[in-house]
């Protein structure tokens, strides 16, 4: 299994020699197996490993001794160790955002606020991916949102994508490493958690390797959506002028291409929350008889003029 990680990073490019990677510690059974392959991989990845916790303050003493136990963990195995901690559900009141948004953001924040930090690494594995792009096909996604998770976002890296829940479960075991359980992970309240629970179940009865598979099947249709993506960013700006875009030009191109480059466009002009509605607004403007349509999206109007 070290093997396929290895050989998964080199893949994916996801280390360089000498870097210093924060591994992203819960305490759980993925980030637990993350950190003890990665340090098993130092010298031949060349790189030095950092632990960061981060303490979400939610269920009390449960979450003070999830931090103490990752404390110690990397005490063991000689792992630099550091932890932040946020008033969660205090900023997720004050932002308006869900518990599970805000805590993500805090998290992402204490990370990305340490020194001399080249990667970052997250404990995503092939399971997930199966969710994620479940979770995409039922809010209504298009190719991007199938593609799943990225083996590398900027420098946030998931070096155990290649492996699959049982694998890491089996690890975890073969190497006697303890772990902790987030009670909150059992509960329902969350669709990916009832996803989790309800549906991947018979889908791995159907086929024990479903993550392995979502994660070929997502670097595939990667390659095409960045294909896509690169045709629609020429497009985009063949169709540039002073003050907008050329809408003969935009709408002379496949339609595959063209709402790529609309969706550049509006990103470009600080719309956000983009949707497939959105996209589908704007690439009516194109064709519409009304020679002063317009689409309203979040923070920015585009008008046909």
């Amino acid at each position: 299994m070290n093997k396929q990680v290895l050989d998964w990073c080199g893949e994916q490019n996801l280390f360089r020699r000498g870097d210093r990677v924060l591994c992203a510690l819960s305490g759980g059974t993925d980030s637990v197996a993350m950190v003890h392959i990665l340090k098993s991989l130092q010298t031949q990845l060349g790189i030095t490993l950092v632990c960061g916790h981060f303490n979400h303050q939610l269920r009390g003493a449960q979450s003070d001794g999830d931090e103490l136990f990752c404390r110690k963990l990397c005490k063991d195995m000689g792992v630099e160790f550091v932890v932040g901690r946020g008033d969660v559900a205090g900023f997720a009141k004050s932002s308006g955002q869900s518990i599970e948004e805000a805590a993500r953001n805090l998290r992402y924040e204490f990370m990305h606020s340490q020194q001399g930090i080249d990667k970052i690494a997250t404990a995503h594995h092939g399971d997930d991916n199966m969710e994620t792009i479940l979770l995409h096909l039922l809010r209504g996604s298009g190719l991007q949102g199938l593609c799943g998770i990225p083996p590398k976002r900027g420098n946030v890296v998931r070096p155990i994508l290649c492996l699959c829940k049982d694998q890491l479960e089996g690890y975890l075991k073969a190497h006697h490493l303890p772990h902790v359980e987030d009670g909150t992970n059992l509960l329902d309240e969350q669709m990916r958690n009832r996803l989790r629970h309800h549906v991947m179940p018979h889908l791995m009865k159907e086929n024990k390797n479903l993550g392995q598979c979502s994660v070929a099947l997502s670097t595939r249709l990667r390659m095409d959506e960045q294909l896509l993506q690169s045709y629609g960013l020429a497009l985009l700006e063949q169709a540039k002028t002073k003050d907008g875009y050329l809408i003969d030009v935009l709408r002379k191109e496949p339609k595959p291409i063209r709402i790529r480059a609309l969706r550049q466009m509006a990103e470009n002009w600080g719309a956000e929350n983009i949707l497939a509605a959105h996209v589908e607004g704007l690439d009516g403007l194109l064709f519409t008889q009304n020679p002063s349509a317009e689409q309203n999206l979040c923070k920015c109007v585009i008008r046909r003029e």
